[in-house]
């Protein structure tokens, strides 16, 4: 059956189901060639036949030539993510604010536990598949107030910005609904600039706006929820 549709759109399945001829039973998915998942020792740089004699990585952490299966086997840090996804910008400024905030060694997006609890009652969140919604998720589970207002706009696999009032909000929820607004419909508000002011975008909101790019980009690992 052909392709017509991407994967990572939130309503994925149910386009693949609209495709599917009525009383279709589907026969199996066929024959795995191979369902070994990497682990990180089979994704050490020091068998890459590119690594570099006394480097960690193959080509320093952002270069590595084992990306992808480095970032199955959990391997990366969420800071290596959100450097090696900002320098894609090619922003000095913001470059330099992420390696602040975000250090190589920042091992999970969430700034505090509760805000890990509430992103982990979204069962579909670990999903990779569903990108668009996890980073949607993310920011709108980061603040108390912003989660209360959007929590029944959530349904599935799918986001119904319609049903979130944000009037009377501070601007601190403000901006977390329109960036979570871009990242699940890949719109612009937000530009690069406005993440560099410091006096419009403080470091908690350029943190959890800057994982959310990474989450939107490469997934939420099951780890990170745990």
């Amino acid at each position: 059956m052909p392709t017509y549709f991407v994967q990572s759109t939130p309503l994925a399945g149910l386009e693949r189901m609209m495709m599917t001829p009525p009383n279709h039973r589907p026969r199996g998915g066929g024959i795995s060639i191979c369902r070994y998942k990497p682990t990180a020792t089979d994704c050490d740089c020091r068998y890459c036949v590119k690594a570099e004699k006394r480097k960690r990585h193959c080509h320093g952490v952002l270069d590595c030539v084992c990306f992808e299966e480095r970032l199955t086997a959990n391997c990366w840090t969420h800071g290596e993510l959100a450097q090696r996804l900002i320098r894609e910008v090619r922003m000095p400024k913001l470059s330099e604010r992420t390696r602040q905030l975000l250090p190589r060694q920042t091992t999970t997006p969430f700034l505090r536990e509760s805000h890990r609890q509430r992103m982990q009652s979204i069962t579909a969140a670990a999903k990779r598949e569903y990108t668009p919604y996890t980073a949607a998720a993310f920011l709108l589970s980061s603040d108390p107030t912003l989660w209360k207002k959007s929590r029944p706009a959530l349904r599935e696999i799918a986001v119904d910005f319609n049903r979130i009032d944000s009037a009377g909000t501070e601007m601190r929820v403000h901006t977390l609904l329109q960036a979570a607004k871009d990242l699940y419909h890949g719109t612009c508000r937000l530009t690069t600039g406005e993440l560099c002011d410091r006096e419009l975008i403080s470091d908690e909101l350029f943190r959890l706006i800057v994982s959310a790019f990474v989450i939107r980009r490469y997934g939420l690992t099951e780890s990170a929820l745990q």
